[in-house]
């Protein structure tokens, strides 16, 4: 019985060592494979449609408004911020293919660009921001 003591007390040790080497070995792989693949973070879109807050109140009563850029609406940056404009300006309905309307959304790169067309169109501006957003207003022209 002794003997038998003795060789389940050797096995014992024998798999806490396998056991203790094992888990010791899977703690260095797994440590080495998080140095040379780091935790990627999802990066966040930022939200263009936040240039264009605050003109909601101004725009109530109005269906459709033109928007101008200087920027081609073809290259996915620009469609982006002509989309998200819209998504924040909703219900109000923004026309780039026309400036035939009473208020114009100008969002311009180049401000001398921007004043350029106001004033080849006739169109005041009412009020801008600093993320160079342009609330124009063609008083000649009714809704």
């Amino acid at each position: 019985m002794q003997e038998l003591n003795n060789k389940q007390i050797i096995r014992f040790v024998f798999i806490a060592i396998v056991g203790a080497l094992t888990a010791f070995n899977g703690f260095q792989s797994t440590t080495k494979l998080v140095s040379l693949y780091p935790r990627q973070h999802p990066k966040s879109a930022a939200f263009a449609g936040k240039k264009f807050e605050g003109i909601q109140k101004i725009l109530a009563g109005n269906k459709y408004i033109a928007y101008y850029t200087d920027q081609n609406l073809d290259n996915p940056g620009p469609l982006m911020e002509l989309q998200q404009a819209q998504y924040t300006l909703a219900p109000v309905i923004l026309d780039p293919d026309s400036l035939d309307h009473r208020f114009i959304l100008i969002n311009c790169v180049d401000v001398s660009k921007a004043i350029a067309r106001m004033k080849e169109i006739g169109a005041k501006p009412l009020t801008a921001n600093n993320m160079g957003i342009i609330l124009a207003e063609r008083p000649q022209v009714t809704p």
